[in-house]
């Protein structure tokens, strides 16, 4: 089942005034079960490497919109900063792989994330000493590094080894773990740099809803924890027969879609002082250009919609193979990807 969380706390929704109705809204998590046993595995790795000879890597693919940020932002969460009277203690750190992705940039912005007020000053070689000592007396125990992707050049689709054996140097040297998240072609650079390739030997993939046999069961459950953390004094129906097929149509499975169009929408909603959500709010907020289903493409939340015909393209069509051709590795990295 998954664990519906909310940073508002529960109460009478008729006694809320608008603005805290709006912030309830912003402060909707649900943490479904897929990320909650990827943040398990993340716990014993970072566990599990304080006593081990070699640190316990993590790889993490998935998708744009499936729930790799919102994964990141609840571990973090769950081990936040202690300011002590002379550190600060940092057990998770967490940083966006830059782009362009350089030795010296990727060193830049992990002493950033640790509060170093100099990160931009020095060679190479001074920010990677910074960045050692500083890890050291931060006691840092686990590293996310987000958008993996990025350690592959956009322009020349040629990864960027330099960078990949400066990672490798880092875990080695530091005897950190790291958790590597990123789109799925990403997985081209272990497969281009062995050694990175045996440090990160663990893969966990982060998917987007299916309709098929048991997966419209897992999305309506998370439609039905999503209704019931909406601050209106009425249930919605997000996961009821009518409303559940719309909504997966509108998304494609991926949570971040599903949560824009919702959130907008109860936005709208509150204004308009109404009990709960309608389609009409709904189709509002799809046609408001917050998920472009593409030119021609009908909106899910119109009474006009002609719901089944439409519905069944969208819930049986195949997965996708995309992502770059890898200069070098004469082949195409595939990318599963919902349509």
């Amino acid at each position: 089942m998954a664990e519906a969380a909310s940073t508002a706390e529960l109460g009478s929704e008729e006694s809320l005034t608008k603005d805290e109705r709006h912030r309830r809204v912003e402060a909707i998590f649900i943490r479904h079960p897929r990320i909650r046993e990827v943040e398990d595995r993340m716990e014993k790795f970072r566990m599990w490497s304080k006593e081990a000879q070699e640190p316990y890597c993590l790889l993490v693919l998935g998708p744009s919109g499936v729930g790799k940020s919102t994964l990141i932002a609840d571990y973090r969460a769950r081990h936040p900063r202690t300011v002590t009277a002379d550190r600060t203690i940092v057990p998770v750190l967490t940083a966006t792989i830059p782009v362009p992705a350089t030795m010296k940039t990727m060193a830049t912005e992990l002493l950033g994330a640790l509060g170093d007020p100099a990160a931009e000053k020095g060679t190479l070689h001074q920010k990677t000493w910074r960045l050692f000592r500083l890890l050291k007396s931060c006691a840092v125990e686990l590293i996310i590094l987000d958008e993996f992707q990025h350690f592959i050049d956009r322009d020349s689709d040629k990864v960027l080894r330099s960078v990949a054996d400066w990672l490798k140097v880092l875990i080695d040297t530091a005897r950190i773990p790291v958790v590597l998240t990123g789109l799925h072609y990403s997985r081209a650079v272990l497969d281009s740099n062995e050694q990175l390739h045996r440090r990160f030997g663990t893969h966990e993939a982060l998917e987007p809803f299916r309709w098929d046999a048991g997966g419209h069961d897992s999305f309506r459950r998370f439609l039905g924890h999503l209704d019931q953390l909406l601050p209106f004094p009425e249930r919605s129906g997000l996961a009821g027969d009518d409303m559940a097929p719309r909504l997966f149509a509108a998304s494609q499975g991926l949570i971040a879609s599903v949560m824009k169009v919702v959130r907008k929408a109860a936005h709208v909603a509150i204004e308009a002082n109404a009990p709960c959500l309608s389609l009409d709010f709904l189709a509002r907020s799809y046609a408001d250009g917050i998920l472009p289903g593409g030119e021609g493409a009908p909106n899910p939340f119109t009474t006009s919609w002609s719901g089944q015909l439409a519905f069944e393209r969208v819930a049986t069509m195949p997965p996708r193979a995309v992502g770059p051709r890898l200069r070098g590795t004469g082949r195409t990295d595939p990318v599963t990807l919902t349509s």
